[in-house]
């Protein structure tokens, strides 16, 4: 059973800047820092796309536009080692989303890492 209580005190511990994982329904992986937090909702960046969602900071779901069927499935501390450098690739595309490249590698081999890793640890540390 879903304590929706722990759920809410446990969103309202985030703060900008920290990163979170959700799940759409189409089946991506979304690896989101958190950029603001306003009495009811978590404003996020994802990371790789650089596209923004929003929710709600009650029970982390999906905000309009988005359907509210999905929402953030885990708020797990990433080993700061990690952290550090999903911050520096949220950095790095926000910087390419803004100039053109030509198809090469943009990724390090840390990046890689990284990434690999946060797609192991974010499905076992669930929010609930």
């Amino acid at each position: 059973m879903i304590d929706n209580d722990r759920v809410k005190m446990r969103l309202r511990e985030l703060n900008p800047g920290d990163i979170v994982h959700a799940k759409p329904p189409w089946g991506a992986s979304l690896i989101c820092v958190i950029t603001s937090i306003d009495n009811i909702s978590i404003h996020t960046r994802v990371v790789t796309t650089q596209f923004e969602y929003s929710f709600g900071l009650s029970n982390g779901l999906s905000l309009p536009p988005e359907s509210e069927d999905w929402g953030i499935d885990s708020i797990a501390r990433l080993p700061e080692e990690i952290h550090n450098v999903m911050l520096g690739l949220d950095k790095k595309f926000q910087t390419l989303r803004l100039e053109s490249f030509g198809g090469e590698s943009v990724l390090t081999e840390e990046e890689r890492r990284a990434l690999l890793f946060v797609a192991d640890y974010y499905p076992r540390h669930p929010l609930i």
